[in-house]
């Protein structure tokens, strides 16, 4: 472990709901850019460029793998998305985008921010901070949930002090958002290897 490691900042952010958008297979999925990035039609996404999220890809032929992928640049119904490597080939399946983590290696969860442009103005509209472990779902917690009615600004740290997260688990971020705030998400945290 790697604890001289200095902490490091992700950011992510977007309008509407921070759940997740899907690009499925009635839509024209791909093109490939430059071998190091790849377009994809998502239709009424709501993502910012300048966001880093967690792509989840269900295609059996794993042509774009699932993983941590920065968004380059958005239009209105597609989303340019960093890539390792990749075969221009239709995606056969339903993907899906969203505010999440996943590394290859353990590490340290310090702080997580989530600014938004207005407070949300509906009840019990929980954001939610959620590990979704590799391991299965016994193993899946709740770090962290507030309920967003007239809240406009959260940063949470752990009482005990920043959380390992074992390399493969997924952390999520979620939020109905049924105000179409504009928000941003910073998170705070540190590579154990």
């Amino acid at each position: 472990m790697n604890y001289n490691q200095p902490f490091e900042c992700l950011f992510m952010g977007g309008s509407e709901d921070i759940v997740y958008d899907t690009c499925d297979d009635d839509e024209t999925c791909t093109t490939a850019l430059a071998e190091k990035a790849f377009t994809v039609a998502m239709t009424g996404h709501t993502f910012f460029a300048g966001s880093t999220m967690y792509w989840y890809n269900s295609d059996g032929a794993g042509v774009y793998k699932s993983g941590m992928r920065y968004l380059h640049a958005v239009d209105t119904n597609e989303i340019t998305l960093s890539c390792n490597f990749f075969v221009e080939e239709d995606i056969q399946d339903t993907s899906y985008i969203y505010p999440g983590i996943l590394f290859d290696v353990d590490w340290e969860l310090k702080q997580v921010e989530l600014h938004c442009e207005a407070a949300g103005a509906t009840a019990s509209e929980m954001f939610s901070i959620d590990l979704d472990s590799n391991k299965g779902s016994y193993w899946d917690t709740n770090y962290y949930e507030k309920d967003m009615n007239g809240v406009k600004d959260i940063i949470w740290i752990p009482e005990s002090g920043p959380i390992t997260i074992s390399k493969k688990d997924l952390l999520n971020f979620t939020w109905a958002n049924v105000g179409s705030a504009n928000w941003g998400l910073k998170v705070w945290y540190r590579r154990l290897a």
